[in-house]
């Protein structure tokens, strides 16, 4: 995830909708982050499952639960590319910004309700 390009960001904001979802878990959360990340440049990226792995270091077979995970539940796409009807040759992965409007009620009414808890007043005191 070395990437030289002065046109790219090297800090991807996590959409609201993504970082209070309650569908996916933390790591779900992080390595959607790092696919947005990625396609900044073409809208997708093609980093396999292994680099990911190695990356996070962890197995690929978690890493594929993970990509599976974000598919399913409709925060990525992914298009493969087959040679005559063979092993995927490419897979793109292209990161949707789940739109606010679209998240069921109650969803919606968590979403709110984690922002709101993270808006609360902080009070400070010392320890004795």
């Amino acid at each position: 995830m070395n990437q030289k390009n002065n046109n790219v960001s090297q800090d991807i904001p996590l959409p609201f909708t993504v970082r209070y979802s309650n569908l996916l878990n933390s790591s779900e959360k992080v390595l959607y982050s790092d696919l947005l990340f990625l396609s900044q440049k073409n809208g997708y990226c093609e980093i396999s499952n292994r680099e990911i792995a190695t990356l996070y270091g962890v197995t690929i077979p978690c890493v594929a639960g993970w990509i599976s995970s974000l598919r399913t539940k409709g925060f990525i796409k992914i298009q493969i590319a087959h040679f005559n009807g063979g092993p995927v040759i490419e897979r793109k992965i292209y990161p949707l910004i789940p739109d606010f409007e679209n998240v069921n009620t109650k969803e919606k009414i968590e979403i709110l309700r984690n922002v709101n808890l993270k808006k609360g007043k902080i009070t400070y005191s010392e320890l004795a």
